[in-house]
């Protein structure tokens, strides 16, 4: 079964703090889709020099 979540996520880049929000579907559990972002974030974060993740939080719609 679906379900449907809010993400927010958390994270700095050249010392300033940004909120990311965006909403998926998935049949997976949270505690996957949370590392899932985690991944894709720190992945894209390889690339910067000072960006980093400071969290990840969901809300079930």
């Amino acid at each position: 079964m679906l379900m449907k979540y809010r993400c927010y996520v958390r994270w700095t880049h050249s010392g300033r703090e940004y909120l990311s929000e965006f909403t998926t579907e998935t049949a997976n559990p949270e505690e996957w889709l949370i590392q899932d972002i985690t991944k894709c974030y720190n992945k894209q974060f390889r690339y910067t020099i000072d960006g980093r993740l400071i969290g990840v939080e969901l809300e079930r719609m």
